[in-house]
């Protein structure tokens, strides 16, 4: 008889592992319309786990992932606390903007709510995107390492038609100025 597996679940107010390079770690906590919460909150992979702790740091970002990161357990759920209103309030709307249109956005709330408003409404948010696993990690490695992020700065809003980004597939990254510019 086969044994069948039980997967993990995403299950909104879940508290993830995320490991990242060299025996270090960060938690998040698993948010509405499959967004996750990633905490400032860096420690050696045997540091136990401790809700309190984590959930009084400050959050490094708030993002959109794939179901699959969670179902296929690649951040591991350690915990569990039911999200409060004041917690729901707290999570930043995320925004959408499509060329070559990009004179306006759309602000999308965890609740559905959507809101039409300028592009410099949209500075600091994240763009309405679903990210794996490596993404994520990837982006806490930059991050502690003081680095830009190539996904986050591909993804900022556009405020006019200048940015290098606007219409452009061929727009490269400068690695070592951590900008994007325009081919010749």
């Amino acid at each position: 008889m086969q044994v069948k597996v039980k997967r993990q679940k995403f299950k909104e107010g879940s508290f993830v592992e995320i490991e990242i390079s060299g025996n270090r770690k960060v938690f998040g906590r698993l948010l509405p319309s499959f967004q996750l919460c990633v905490y400032d909150y860096l420690v050696s992979t045997g540091v136990s786990f401790q809700i309190k702790e984590v959930i009084n740091k400050s959050v490094l970002f708030y993002i959109g992932v794939y179901k699959a990161v969670v179902t296929s357990e690649y951040f591991k759920i350690v915990g569990y606390n039911e999200l409060t209103q004041e917690e729901l309030k707290r999570i930043p709307p995320s925004f959408m903007q499509s060329e070559p249109k990009i004179e306006k956005c759309v602000l999308g709330y965890y609740d559905g709510r959507e809101e039409v408003v300028e592009p410099s409404a949209c500075i600091g948010l994240e763009r309405s995107a679903a990210y794996n696993d490596l993404n994520v990690i990837q982006r806490i490695e930059d991050y502690y390492a003081g680095k830009k992020n190539i996904s986050v700065e591909r993804n900022k809003v556009m405020l006019n038609r200048e940015d290098p980004r606007y219409m452009n597939p061929n727009a490269m990254w400068s690695f070592k100025e951590e900008k994007f510019y325009k081919l010749k």
